[in-house]
């Protein structure tokens, strides 16, 4: 297969996230992410080369995640399931943080992401946006955390917590959107669905993430173990 139509999976990914987009406007990351890819030139000749990889622990609960994603977006649902084997999934160790971020052994050990469109490892260059996928397997908690780009969550999967300012926590359901605006601390804990997200930065995309220090951590994460969350 010529690599022309080996790019044809991820181009059409990218695609069908547009879409899905193009019909979800409102929020300003939205309109800023959608005016991004359109200035680009999205085509499988313009496309990066990397080497496609997936964590073989992750298969089967990305799996269920791509079949827990709603029936109004079955084609993005289709795009991801028939690109995942071509994409470059990588472990997110602590790398987008400061130095020595407690980040957190359930982060660490559960989460992969790819890179669509991005500075660095994406499939296309964008010194504007950075977009990809983000899973996360069930029962894990992501610490509180803020940086300074804005963030988009499109969630495919639900329904999962989130908290905003380490206050009160409320559950999103899957197709829906989270703006995460600069600096605002965030948290997630997932349930027994896989996380899966699209997501955006918008802003300095050479910014680092910083954990933002609560004091109910341990707790929260017995809660998902336990099944006594939510």
């Amino acid at each position: 297969m010529s690599d022309e139509h080996s790019n044809l999976p991820v181009v059409n990914l990218i695609t069908e996230i547009t879409h899905a987009l193009s019909v979800r406007r409102g929020p300003l990351i939205v309109e800023q992410t959608l005016s991004c890819l359109a200035d680009m030139n999205l085509t499988a000749e313009s496309m990066q080369q990397l080497e496609p990889c997936m964590p073989s622990e992750f298969i089967d609960n990305f799996d269920v995640a791509v079949n827990n994603i709603p029936s109004q977006l079955s084609a993005l649902a289709n795009a991801i399931d028939a690109s995942k084997y071509s994409i470059q999934w990588n472990r997110d160790l602590g790398q987008f943080y400061v130095k020595d971020a407690a980040v957190g052994d359930s982060y660490r050990n559960n989460n992969m992401n790819c890179t669509l469109v991005g500075k660095e490892n994406g499939f296309f260059h964008s010194d504007r946006l950075f977009m990809g996928l983000f899973f996360l397997q069930p029962h894990t908690f992501y610490r509180d955390h803020n940086h300074e780009p804005s963030e988009m969550y499109f969630n495919l999967t639900g329904p999962h917590g989130f908290r905003f300012n380490v206050d009160g926590w409320s559950d999103y359901t899957a197709d829906s959107i989270i703006w995460n605006l600069p600096w605002l601390p965030h948290a997630t804990r997932v349930y027994d669905i896989p996380f899966l997200s699209v997501f955006v930065w918008t802003g300095n995309l050479d910014a680092l993430i910083q954990v933002v220090n609560a004091d109910d951590w341990a707790e929260l994460q017995n809660e998902l173990l336990t099944g006594s969350a939510g």
